[in-house]
C-alpha cells in the first residue's frame, strides 16, 4: 500500500509538468491540405484557445474546395497536384499540358496534319481541323462553302488562348481556342459582313450559316438528340455529344463588342443564338456541323464592317450546286472560290514557322460561333450535410447530384464581367433538404454559416459568382434552400418546367432566372435584390411570393433564339419596397 501511495503521489506531482509539456501554443495553424482528388481538396486549420475556465481547447476547422479539373495526377510525384490552364510555346507550336484535358496546337491552322489534338482526360485523342463556313438550305439540302481555311500562324494570347488570325480564304474571320481547367472552347469569329445566300442561288429564309469541323480517328460519341425551335416555327436537330470523360453541350452564336471573353457554359442571353450541332459521317469523313438560321444571325452580321471585295459566283459553280442535292441526306458542301480573290500568302508549311506570344488585339467587333467540350468526370456528387464547400471555379455536375440538408456551399467573388454561375447541374437532381435542415449557398467572406474559409474577411462586400444553375432536361424540384450575396442566385435553362419552393434569397444581384418555357415559384422570400425574378422568353407563376427592398420586382427579356415575351403571374403575395416591374399580373 505504501508503494502504491508513493506512486499516486508521484503521478500527481508530475501531472502539471506533463500538461505543460503537451500544451500547444495559442493561435491558429496555417491552412493545411489533408486530402486531394481530381476535383477537390480538403483544407484544414486548427485553432487553439482557452475556454471560460482557462483550459486549453482545440477546434478543427475544415472545408472542401471544389472546382472541376482542379488537379492533375503527377506520375513522377505519385499524387494529385494543382492544374494550370496556361498555354506554353513548345517546338514552334503550343501545348496545354497541365489540365486534365491535354491540348497540342500546331503552328499553322491549315497544316495537312490535324492542327488541333485534344487528349481527353481518359487519354484518348480527339484530333480536329476546321474545314470552312457554309450555307445549307434546310429544306433542299443544297450546300456551299462560302469560305474555306487558309494558312494562318497561331498566337498565344494571354494565359490560356490561342488565336489564328485571318484564317479563311475569302472571309475575314479569326479562329480562337480557349483552354480552362474545366472546358475547351473553339470559336470562329467573323469580322466582316457575309454575302447573302441569294448570291449563291440559295433561299435566305431556309439557309443555315454553318461551321464545318472535321474530326479524325477519335472515339465515336454517344449522341442524344434534341430540337431547337427557331423563330420561323421550324425546328433544328441538335445533338449533345458524350465522349465519356468530356461532353459537348450548348454552343452559341453571339456578338463581340471588342472584348476577348469566351462564351463559356452560361445560358443564352439577350443577343445570343443557340447553335444546332450534328455529328455526321459523310463520304467516309466525320464532321461536326454547327448551324444557326441565316435570317436570325443577319442583324449581328450586318452590324459588322462591310466587305471590301464583292462576291460573285461562277456559272459552273451554280450548275454544280444545282445537282448537289440528295433528298433527306447530308452531304459535304461544294467548294466555291470568290471571284478575283486576293492572292494567298505562301504556305507556312513550306517555311519554318513558329508561334509567338502576342498581346490581345485591339478591340474590334465580331460574331462568334462556338462549341464547348466540358470535363464530365465528376458524376454522382453528393453535397453532404454538415459539410462546408468552397467553389474556386466552375463545378460541373453530371450523373445524379444529391443536395443534403445542413450543407453550406461558398463561392468566390464575382469579377464584374459577364455574370456566371458556379454549380452547374447537367444531370438528375435529388434535393434532400427539410425546413429545419436547409442548404445554404453564400459568399466565401460570410462566416455566419459553415466553417470559415481561409482568408475570409467576415464581411461580404460584393456579389459572388452565381449559385445553382441547371442545364438539364431532367425534372427539377428545389426546396428549403437559402442563397445569399450571389450575382445570380438560381438560373434554369429551357427544357424543364421546374418547381422551386420554400426558398430565401438575400442580397442577390438577380435572385431567380428562367430561360424559356415555364416555371413555378412557391413560398419564395426575396430581400434586398436588384432584380427579384428575371424571365428570358419564359412564362412564370409565383404563389406566396414575398419581395422587399428590391429595385426590380420582375424583369422580362427576350433572346435571339426565343423571341417570345416573358410574363409573371403572381397570386397571394406580399410585394413591398420595389421600384420597377415589367409584365407581371396579380398581387
Amino acid at each position: 500500500m505504501k508503494t502504491n501511495s508513493w506512486l499516486v503521489l508521484a503521478m500527481a506531482l508530475c501531472s502539471p509538468c506533463l500538461n505543460a509539456q503537451l500544451s500547444l501554443p495559442l493561435g491558429t495553424t496555417a491552412p493545411t491540405v489533408v486530402e486531394t482528388g481530381p476535383h477537390h481538396r480538403v483544407v484544414q486549420t486548427v485553432k487553439v484557445g482557452l475556454d471560460q475556465r482557462g483550459q486549453q481547447v482545440t477546434t478543427t476547422n475544415s472545408y472542401v474546395e471544389l472546382a472541376t479539373g482542379m488537379n492533375v495526377f503527377s506520375e513522377t510525384e505519385g499524387k494529385w497536384i494543382p492544374a494550370s490552364d496556361e498555354i506554353e510555346l513548345v517546338n514552334g507550336g503550343a501545348i496545354a499540358a497541365r489540365t486534365q484535358q491535354k491540348l497540342i496546337f500546331l503552328p499553322n491552322l491549315n497544316d495537312p496534319q490535324p492542327p488541333i489534338t485534344l487528349y481527353l482526360p481518359d487519354g484518348r485523342p480527339l484530333r480536329s481541323k476546321i474545314v470552312g463556313l457554309a450555307y445549307t438550305e434546310r429544306d433542299t439540302g443544297k450546300s456551299v462553302f462560302i469560305s474555306e481555311l487558309k494558312d494562318s500562324v497561331g498566337q498565344v494570347v494571354g494565359r490560356n488562348q490561342v488565336v489564328y488570325p485571318d484564317a479563311f480564304d475569302s472571309i475575314k474571320a479569326d479562329v480562337r481556342y480557349t483552354v480552362t481547367q474545366c472546358f475547351f472552347e473553339q470559336d470562329v469569329i467573323i469580322r466582316e459582313q457575309l454575302p447573302s445566300p441569294e448570291v449563291m442561288g440559295l433561299n435566305p429564309k431556309t439557309a443555315r450559316l454553318e461551321v464545318w469541323t472535321e474530326f479524325f480517328d477519335g472515339p465515336d460519341p454517344e449522341k442524344s438528340t434534341g430540337a431547337i425551335l427557331r423563330t420561323d416555327g421550324d425546328s433544328d436537330r441538335d445533338e449533345t455529344l458524350n465522349f465519356g470523360s468530356m461532353q459537348m453541350i450548348g454552343g452559341k452564336t453571339f456578338s463581340l463588342d471588342g472584348e476577348m471573353a469566351a462564351g463559356g457554359p452560361e445560358p443564352l442571353r439577350a443577343n445570343e443564338l443557340q447553335n444546332a450541332k450534328e455529328w455526321q459521317v459523310i463520304e467516309g469523313k466525320t464532321f461536326l456541323i454547327e448551324s444557326v438560321p441565316f435570317l436570325d444571325v443577319l442583324p449581328s452580321i450586318d452590324a459588322l464592317p462591310a466587305r471590301t471585295v464583292a462576291w460573285k459566283m461562277s456559272p459552273t459553280s451554280k450548275d454544280r450546286l444545282a445537282v448537289n442535292v440528295k433528298s433527306g441526306q447530308r452531304q459535304k458542301p461544294i467548294s466555291v472560290a470568290q471571284s478575283s480573290p486576293a492572292p494567298l500568302p505562301s504556305s507556312p508549311t513550306l517555311q519554318p514557322t513558329r508561334m509567338a506570344a502576342a498581346k490581345a488585339p485591339a478591340g474590334q467587333p465580331g460574331v462568334v460561333l462556338d462549341y464547348l467540350l466540358i470535363v464530365s468526370t465528376q458524376p454522382n456528387f453528393t453535397f453532404k450535410g454538415e459539410t462546408t464547400y468552397y467553389a474556386t471555379n466552375y463545378v460541373s455536375l453530371f450523373g445524379t447530384t444529391i443536395l443534403e440538408g445542413g450543407m453550406v456551399a461558398k463561392g468566390i467573388q464575382w469579377d464584374g464581367g459577364i455574370y456566371t454561375g458556379t454549380f452547374f447541374v447537367y444531370g438528375a437532381f435529388d434535393c434532400r433538404t427539410s425546413p429545419y435542415r436547409p442548404a445554404i449557398f453564400t459568399a466565401a467572406d460570410d462566416n455566419t454559416a459553415g466553417d470559415e474559409i481561409a482568408g475570409s474577411t467576415g464581411t461580404p462586400t460584393n456579389y459572388y459568382r452565381g449559385a445553382l444553375w441547371f442545364d438539364t432536361t431532367n425534372a427539377v424540384v428545389l426546396e428549403n434552400v437559402c442563397i445569399r450575396y450571389a450575382v445570380s442566385g438560381c438560373a434554369i435553362k429551357s427544357g424543364t418546367s421546374p418547381t422551386l419552393r420554400h426558398m430565401q434569397f438575400v442580397s442577390c444581384g438577380t435572385a431567380l432566372e428562367k430561360f424559356r418555357d415555364n416555371c413555378s415559384y412557391q413560398n419564395i422570400l426575396i430581400d434586398k435584390a436588384y432584380v427579384g425574378i428575371k424571365g428570358w422568353s419564359a412564362n412564370l407563376s409565383a404563389e406566396n411570393l414575398t419581395i422587399t427592398g428590391t429595385t426590380w420586382l420582375f424583369y422580362g427579356q427576350t433572346n435571339a433564339t426565343y423571341p417570345d415575351p416573358s410574363a409573371l403571374a403572381v397570386t397571394n403575395s406580399l410585394l413591398v419596397g420595389f421600384t420597377y416591374s415589367d409584365g407581371f399580373t396579380g398581387g
